[in-house]
């Protein structure tokens, strides 16, 4: 079985993570996001899994008169994503 942190090294490896948290850098609906990816598939699967490993969370936002969930990095998530941006 896995450790979580090998886990972790495979999936941020996998395409679309990058840009996800780039583009989650600022709070993003998910409709949004599929601007980023556009298999609606796909995107589910990669958010499912960045919340799992604690790289993003949600955050209720209020927009207009309404209130919604969003998607934004984490602590983790940023410093995952600058160690990924010196590398690359």
């Amino acid at each position: 079985m896995k450790s979580k942190k090998s886990d972790m090294k495979d999936f941020i490896l996998q395409i679309y993570v990058l840009d996800l948290l780039r583009a989650l850098k600022t709070p993003r609906r998910f409709n949004d996001l599929t601007k980023t990816i556009k298999n609606k598939g796909t995107l589910t699967i990669k958010l499912s899994k960045m919340k799992e490993l604690g790289l993003i969370k949600t955050v209720p936002r209020k927009i207009e008169d309404t209130y919604t969930n969003s998607y934004v990095v984490s602590k983790k998530g940023k410093v995952v994503l600058k160690k990924l941006e010196e590398i690359i």
